[in-house]
């Protein structure tokens, strides 16, 4: 398995790995998942420009991908959500906001492989920038536990 950055070419790849994760509120009985947090096309290929943003391929083709961004790529995007608006006013810069992070079929030992290798390139990536680590999981009016599990086990609180 490797990791590179995402390019344009990765983005339908991204997408139909993103929209299987795509939840409702009729998914209640679902653990991970993205809750009314869908991109189109062109908002993955203005998030590719990010240097943070890396795919986990194999010979099979895309297992997963986390989406990341600075402080100053994060600032571009949009000052609409109230993410956005807390962390640009609150959080101690410069900051890592991890975005989306999402493998192409949980729970195989394939992707929980790919979930490793992303987040070990993402903490270095933090690390060697000096930049403290930040994220949002939504608790109401769905609770993604895989996502609240998978970042307590990263030190996130």
């Amino acid at each position: 398995m490797d990791i590179r950055r995402a390019t344009i070419s990765d983005v339908p790849a991204i997408q139909r790995i993103a929209t299987s994760f795509a939840v409702t509120r009729h998914d209640d009985p679902r653990t991970y998942g993205f809750f009314k947090y869908q991109f189109s096309d062109a908002q993955y290929v203005q998030r590719v420009n990010s240097p943070l943003f890396h795919i986990a391929e194999t010979d099979a083709g895309l297992e997963g991908f986390c989406m990341a961004y600075d402080d100053v790529f994060f600032n571009r995007l949009s000052a609409t959500s109230p993410v956005h608006n807390y962390l640009m006013e609150y959080a101690p810069k410069p900051f890592i906001y991890l975005d989306q992070l999402a493998v192409r079929i949980p729970g195989t030992i394939c992707s929980a492989r790919a979930a490793s290798m992303l987040s070990r390139n993402f903490i270095t990536q933090s690390d060697e920038r000096r930049a403290s680590i930040t994220c949002a999981v939504v608790h109401t009016p769905w609770m993604n536990h895989s996502s609240k599990k998978f970042i307590t086990h990263l030190g996130f609180e």
